[in-house]
Order: structure tokens, then sequence, then C-alpha cells
């Protein structure tokens, strides 16, 4: 019997809180690089849309690795293991701000903020 692989949710879920904290970099995405194996493993974070600042993609694939952690993912390069690319999963919000994606309810999977408070409610 197979799990079904919530990585992609989880790095979607994560990409929005990192979008949400820094509105500064519109253009802010990340992917992963994430183990073949056990579900819980990512390898590594990548960072797009921070332009050429290498202290700010530093901090903010820190802040990824921290979200990620917090969701109860291990974060690290493992030897002589295969990876994969992973894209985020991005919620599909509906007019009533619903989450519409697959297995994606923000009662149970919302991702914790960068910063410690929810930027979901006021």
């Amino acid at each position: 019997m197979q799990t079904q692989d919530t990585r992609p949710d989880r790095f979607g879920q994560s990409q929005t809180a990192l979008r949400a904290a820094n509105r500064d970099l519109p253009h802010l995405r990340i992917y992963a690089q994430a183990h073949v194996g056990p579900p819980n493993r990512i390898a590594f974070v990548v960072v797009h849309g921070v332009g050429e600042d290498r202290d700010r993609r530093r901090r903010v694939r820190a802040e990824a690795g921290d979200l990620l952690q917090r969701l109860g993912y291990t974060v690290e390069l493992e030897a002589k293991r295969d990876a994969c690319d992973m894209a985020p999963r991005r919620p599909v919000i509906d007019a009533y701000g619903r989450g519409e994606a697959k297995g994606y309810s923000p009662a149970h999977t919302e991702a914790p903020s960068v910063r410690g408070e929810n930027p979901h409610r006021a």
C-alpha cells in the first residue's frame, strides 16, 4: 500500500508563507531536490527570484528549511542517495477562501508562517 507523498503540498504551503513574508520579492519561487525514499526527507531547497543577492537567497533558503522542519521534514543532503526535482503544489483557493487542492484543508495543513504569526488571519 502506497501513501500519497505530501511533500509537494507542504512545499507549496511553505512557498506561500515565504512569499507573504517577503512581499518585496514578487517573483520568489522555491523548489526542492528531494531524496528518493522516505517521504519525510528533503535534500536541498532551491530559491529563485531574489536576483543576485546571495545573502538574501541564503536567508530565504534558511527560512524555507525552518518551515519544512516545523512541518516534520528533515532537510539535509545525504551522501550516495538519489534525489529528484520536486516542484511546489500551491493550494488553490476558491472565491470563499476555502482550499480546493487535493488533500488541502487549511484547518489541518496550514503551514506555519515564517515570523510566527499567521499571515491569513487579521
